[in-house]
């Protein structure tokens, strides 16, 4: 994993797994790698430790779509997108998993929880299907999932969306959801739970003509960010886009 400092610095980490996200946490580095949270002292520049994302079964068991992808925060809590096993929480003072969410209890075909944003309190996550259900497409939940940290429930589901959705970024009211780099949708908030997420949404087609991003859209006040990878057998290339040009 490398990381880039604001004076443009790289510092890499040998996780010996695949890593899949990062965060910042007080003076850590909080990375989510194929099986295990990991964390980074920066001023140390080292591994501090690894923790399991999930109690439910052993790592050796787990199916590909039961795989942990991306993690979000709330104050001292890590919010684990975990596939199919749903959402896992993880204290971040005492480096135990508190709670899962079960996303797929009542639901008719499974989903995959795919990704998590964060905004102050509120907590959304990307679902999507890791099987096609084409004779019973009604029974298909594609969209996001509002979470209520404080009973640890899931508050709204909003459907609609269409399949393939990789990754999500929220930056004020604006939330885009990412289908492997291209397209990518904008969405508006407030949402509703009566209206399918697609009737809604934007296309935004301009992340199109760098190459295909790849990961997290990341915002800030100015500009959005993206990785990109130019083509087959080539690395991967820091990408922004002013979000003016995006209307965003």
């Amino acid at each position: 994993m490398n990381v880039i400092e604001s004076d443009g610095s790289v510092h890499a980490f040998n996780l010996n797994e695949q890593p899949r996200d990062a965060l910042i946490y007080d003076s850590e580095i909080i990375a989510l790698a194929a099986y295990s949270i990991i964390t980074i002292d920066q001023n140390q520049g080292k591994i501090t430790g690894r923790f399991d994302t999930q109690s439910i079964k052993p790592v050796s068991n787990l199916l590909p779509q039961e795989s942990p992808w991306a993690i979000g925060r709330v104050g001292h809590t890590l919010i684990i997108a975990h596939g199919t096993l749903g959402i896992t929480l993880f204290d971040l003072r005492t480096r135990q998993l508190q709670n899962v969410i079960d996303i797929n209890k009542g639901q008719k075909v499974k989903g995959m929880a795919q990704d998590v944003m964060t905004q102050n309190n509120d907590v959304y996550v990307l679902v999507d299907n890791y099987q096609m259900n084409p004779l019973k497409p009604s029974q298909e939940f594609r969209g996001l999932l509002k979470i209520d940290l404080n009973t640890r429930l899931i508050a709204a589901r909003f459907s609609g969306l269409d399949p393939g959705a990789t990754s999500a970024s929220w930056f004020d009211e604006t939330i885009l959801i990412s289908f492997g780099g291209m397209p990518v949708w904008k969405l508006q908030l407030p949402l509703t739970t009566t209206t399918p997420l697609a009737n809604v949404a934007q296309l935004v087609t301009d992340f199109a003509r760098k190459g295909h991003a790849v990961g997290h859209l990341s915002f800030d006040d100015d500009f959005v960010w993206s990785c990109h990878r130019p083509g087959l057998n080539t690395p991967n290339e820091p990408a922004l886009y002013q979000r003016s040009t995006l209307r965003i």
